[in-house]
């Protein structure tokens, strides 16, 4: 792991042998915060600031038992009516089970395919393309992001039959026995998550995480077991190889579904990918070595530049293509664009939106704004208070980038592409809240900048506008310097060696 900070590295260790011990019990694969995804109960903030979490009473206890019951009830119910509806739909995947099957397990963002009517794949893009001028048998196990409406997803089927996209889903696969096991699932995973929490004792990073993993349990996932059961069948077709392309994020939903995949040992080979931005904050994101003897971790991981590399003498990271490349390698050479615009990347997180709303609109700028929201994001939430002063666009960020003079941003990680490519980044942080590092040290105060205020926003918008007018050529070639680090120029060659196509 690569990690200069003492108490995260501690913190990161700390987690790792407790889900060692937790895994014994494969039920509890399924949790989040032990595959170390703190976004519950603050784990990483108050083990950062060394703050005593909130005591557990049983009131609160309570609540998170009611939560976990309703919330996956209600999901497991609205899955057989989509599983109903998907056979309704007509949408399937056709495929005589012989030869090898190369799996593209990615998200597929429901509200973006209904908008538009159609999909196009943002994690992968020209990989699909790339595999039918090959002539490679391949499919999409999709992660539907967004929405457990059966009747949006009803929808979404029917568009991807009617677009001919190959995708199988589990709705395809799993029988009436998958789904009572799912439902043993919910019944039993209480009882292992109890006797795991008898285990915990008194230390403070116990308590840490005795409340992390208490805030937590109302939120469950039952996708995440389903996602174990879609591996297991798929490894059980007649199918003489699978290979899975997974975007690979190291989450609960990943291992579950590896672990699916590999009940026939031997038969399937999994490539994890790694291409975004690794704050090392995110401490999920690095694989485990400890994990590999619960057949969780993939036989190879590619990230898409050398920079991004972790420490590992057990785990196959190799460099793969920047699939997602925006335009990266477009127009090498120029001097960057003087734009006509500011472009402001929204983020994930609301919280982080709603700092960065407040404070570009306290700024002084100069030149129009433009807004773009995360693809997750319910514009509706945004509109009210946006389209008054700026201008929000749904603009592939690919076209955006060729008029954009600046870009704003909070919690993205397209950040440091766009740095790359020679367009100043000014990164948002709101200074009473801990913030995860979406970018490198490298090009900071030359590249990129950090703002905390409205104040330091407008100083660092003055000091790029005066350095794209005096010196751009600077700022190419502190690009190229990122770019090189951290990026791979998507050439067949490339795609074909790092994926093993031949």
């Amino acid at each position: 792991m690569r990690n200069k900070n003492p108490t995260i590295e501690r913190l990161y260790k700390y987690l790792s042998e407790k889900a060692r011990e937790a895994y014994q019990d494969p039920l509890l694969i399924a949790n989040i915060v032990l595959s170390k995804q703190l976004t519950s109960g603050r784990v990483l903030e108050n083990y950062i600031e060394n703050k005593t979490p909130p005591r557990i009473t049983s009131i609160f206890v309570l609540k998170m038992i009611f939560l976990y019951t309703v919330k996956n009830l209600t999901k497991f119910i609205l899955c057989l009516i989509a599983s109903f509806m998907h056979k309704l739909s007509g949408q399937k995947f056709h495929a005589k089970e012989e030869g090898e099957l190369i799996i593209l397990d990615t998200f597929f963002l429901v509200e973006e395919i209904l908008k538009n009517r159609k999909f196009e794949d943002s994690f992968f893009p020209g990989l699909s393309r790339h595999l039918k001028k090959i002539e490679k048998k391949h499919t999409y196990t999709p992660r539907l992001f967004g929405t457990n409406n059966p009747f949006k997803l009803f929808r979404v089927f029917r568009i991807l039959k009617k677009n001919n996209i190959p995708v199988l889903t589990h709705f395809q696969v799993l029988g009436f026995l998958d789904y009572f096991e799912a439902a043993r699932f919910l019944f039993l995973y209480p009882f292992s998550f109890f006797r795991f929490m008898k285990s915990l004792g008194n230390s403070y990073e116990d308590k840490v995480l005795r409340y992390g993993l208490w805030k937590d349990f109302g939120s469950l996932e039952l996708e995440v077991e389903i996602r174990f059961l879609l591996g297991r069948r798929l490894s059980s077709m007649n199918f003489n190889k699978i290979k899975c392309i997974g975007w690979y994020e190291n989450q609960a939903s990943d291992k579950n579904f590896y672990r699916g995949l590999r009940h026939v040992l031997g038969k399937v080979e999994i490539i994890g990918t790694q291409f975004f931005w690794r704050p090392a904050t995110y401490l999920f994101i690095n694989p485990d070595e400890q994990e590999i003897p619960f057949h969780v971790i993939p036989d190879r991981v590619l990230v898409d530049g050398s920079a991004k590399y972790f420490d590992s003498n057990k785990i196959r990271v190799d460099v793969g293509p920047t699939l997602r490349n925006n335009g990266l390698f477009d127009n090498v050479g120029e001097e960057p664009s003087k734009g006509e615009f500011i472009l402001v990347l929204m983020s994930y997180y609301d919280n982080v939106n709603d700092f960065m709303i407040r404070i570009i609109c306290e700024g002084d700028w100069g030149v129009p704004i433009k807004i773009k929201l995360h693809p997750t994001t319910d514009q509706k939430k945004y509109q009210e208070r946006l389209s008054k002063n700026f201008l929000i666009t749904n603009e592939p960020l690919s076209k955006l980038l060729k008029s954009t003079r600046i870009v704003v941003g909070g919690s993205s990680g397209a950040q440091v592409q766009i740095a790359a490519k020679g367009i100043p980044v000014i990164d948002v942080k709101n200074p009473s809240e801990f913030s995860h590092d979406q970018m490198p040290e490298i090009g900071k105060g030359t590249m990129w900048d950090s703002a905390t205020s409205a104040d330091e926003m407008t100083k660092h918008v003055r000091h790029f506008q005066d350095l794209l007018k005096s010196d751009p050529m600077q700022l190419r070639e502190e690009g190229l310097r990122l770019k090189s680090l951290y990026f791979s120029e998507p050439t067949e060659e490339l795609i074909n060696r790092a994926f093993g196509f031949n």
